[in-house]
């Protein structure tokens, strides 16, 4: 009974470092993470997607590094059985996370020029709509 109960205890720690690292990493801007100010580029209302661009802009090469790492990087297997994904190679709100790096990379104008390779790469993806976004974002750039 104690061992399980370790074991539980544990998992809850590496989740909860995963998380805490995870979270750290990640660039933010007044307050909010770049991941925030990237969901924010879809927003209605044109001034919200402003707000969202000058933000991105703003967060300049580490954002762009950080956007860099992430476009190209699938899912890792532990965060998608932690979610419950049982996708079977269907796309995924992690896809479509991804899809929108590549919009906000091609916000970014031509101080998004070193991403050109990961944008090249990333419109190789076996799903449409996601390489359909990038290849876009890629041919803004160039």
């Amino acid at each position: 009974m104690k061992r399980s109960y370790t074991l539980v205890a544990l998992g809850q720690l590496a989740v909860a470092l995963i998380v805490l690292i995870r979270s750290q990493s990640e660039p933010s801007y007044q307050g909010k993470t770049l991941s925030g100010w990237i969901t924010q580029l879809d927003a209605p209302e044109a001034t919200r997607r402003h707000e969202a661009k000058a933000a991105i802009q703003s967060l300049g090469a580490k954002g762009r590094s950080w956007m860099c790492r992430r476009l190209n990087r699938e899912e890792p297997t532990v965060e998608k059985i932690l979610r419950g994904d049982r996708s079977q190679g269907l796309l995924t709100e992690y896809d479509l996370r991804r899809a929108k790096i590549a919009t906000a990379l091609a916000s970014l104008g031509r101080a998004a020029a070193p991403a050109i390779p990961a944008l090249e790469l990333a419109a190789q993806h076996p799903h449409w709509l996601i390489a359909a976004r990038r290849l876009d974002s890629w041919t803004l750039l160039t």
